[in-house]
């Protein structure tokens, strides 16, 4: 009763909408109005939303052939912390895969970089440079030849730290 109340005192306020192309669900009326709201919350306010948006993503996701990986990650992604890190990566690599697989490089990239930030809350040097290999690849088949040199010159140096003589090797 509580949350039909405040959902019809937005509407009235004009900072949500009825979203015509889904029934019975609202959007912001404008996207400064998001981002004021968003700002406005606390950081470990912030992180728990997106950590229960992220939950009840997945739990909905059980009933869908074609779940929503790109939100998932993004998400757990915004909800990260050095407890709760490894649902992060999963979803941000399947992400990342999946947009390689439908030729979406530049959002693959988007989706490794994560995974490459998430693991300074879990380091894994091994894992770091696998994901600097794949956002090489990913920039190559974009076309941003130099920021693929770049990427596998990263790679290359972490490999040879390791060292990892099969990563150095795909990095060249």
């Amino acid at each position: 009763k509580q949350v039909g109340k405040l959902l019809s005192e937005a509407e009235i306020a004009h900072f949500i909408v009825m979203d015509p192309q889904h029934l019975g669900n609202y959007r912001f009326s404008h996207a400064l109005v998001r981002e004021t709201l968003y700002v406005s919350l606390e950081s470990h306010h912030r992180a728990r939303l997106h950590r229960q948006i992220g939950e009840t993503l997945e739990r909905e996701a059980l009933n869908n052939a074609s779940p929503p990986i790109s939100e998932l990650a993004f998400h757990f992604f915004q909800a990260a912390t050095e407890s709760e890190v490894e649902k992060a990566i999963a979803y941000s690599i399947q992400a990342a895969e999946y947009a390689t697989g439908t030729l979406g490089y530049e959002e693959a990239v988007e989706h490794y970089a994560r995974v490459v930030q998430l693991l300074t809350l879990r380091p894994n040097e091994w894992q770091r440079c696998e994901t600097l290999l794949a956002i090489g690849e990913a920039r190559r088949r974009a076309g941003a030849m130099d920021a693929a040199r770049e990427s596998f010159h990263h790679a290359s140096d972490l490999a040879r730290q390791l060292p990892a003589p099969e990563l150095l090797a795909r990095a060249a």
